[in-house]
């Protein structure tokens, strides 16, 4: 069992950084042989789709050769996809959106059998209507590509951070620690 985390927010340190590090530790404690993997996405050089449609046509592949091309693999070859994000002027970063347009690269047969799992930190209350878009999105494309949107959790930071919500690391932990 394979799981790969994106982090789509900007700080390497935040909120988003400490749900996502508390998720993968319940996992990785109650499953010992799952391999985890992990990106920063601020840190790479993932350029947006260019929408020439290379990777539809004779190439196969994407034309644009950047910090994604890595990512493909690390895609192909997860069951589980992590997606964590704070929730940024109603939706979800640039950073995540950029890799989720430039997955458009690889064929539907990639994504098979497959689960997605989404993260969220927002300002707002808990009803947050960004959280609500962000989630709609990825039931949308998970539906789309056959994916299995299987868990979600988001957290409101507006009054307390999440280092400081033993609430929500509890929760978080033990969704990760039941994953599998």
């Amino acid at each position: 069992m394979k799981i790969f985390s994106v982090l789509g927010s900007p700080n390497k340190n935040g909120n988003t950084a400490t749900l996502l590090a508390q998720f993968l530790k319940g996992v990785q404690e109650n499953n010992s042989s799952v391999e985890c993997s992990s990106v920063f996405l601020q840190e790479k050089n993932i350029r947006g789709c260019s929408a020439c449609n290379s990777c539809r046509k004779a190439l196969d592949t994407c034309v644009i050769k950047d910090d994604m091309q890595p990512l493909y693999e690390e895609v192909k070859t997860s069951n589980i996809i992590v997606l964590a994000t704070p929730v940024y002027w109603w939706n979800m970063t640039a950073q995540l959106k950029t890799f989720i347009d430039r997955l458009y690269a690889l064929k539907s047969e990639d994504f098979k059998d497959k689960e997605i799992v989404l993260l969220m930190t927002h300002e707002g209350t808990e009803e947050d209507s960004g959280a609500k878009v962000v989630e709609s999105s990825l039931e949308q494309m998970s539906e789309y590509l056959g994916l299995k949107f299987t868990r979600k959790y988001g957290v409101s930071t507006g009054e307390l951070s999440v280092s400081d919500n033993k609430e929500a690391l509890d929760k978080v932990y033990y969704m990760g620690k039941n994953l599998i």
